[in-house]
């Protein structure tokens, strides 16, 4: 089973994912994801599902 979480508000969702770990905030610009390290085009990175961020790994 695929465990879901629903935050009241974006800030609660983003303060949950800061105390995981994540550190980079991602916004999207003219076609491209920006972040702190630059601007990226959709041909320059590729999203993935991480099993380990998801929890799918302990869901065989």
């Amino acid at each position: 089973m695929e465990r879901t979480t629903h935050y009241g508000t974006v800030l609660e969702a983003l303060e949950a994912l800061r105390k995981q770990g994540y550190s980079v905030d991602f916004n999207l610009e003219e076609n491209s994801i920006v972040c702190d390290a630059g601007r990226f085009k959709a041909d320059e990175f590729e999203i993935v599902n991480n099993p380990f961020l998801t929890g799918q790994i302990f869901n065989p």
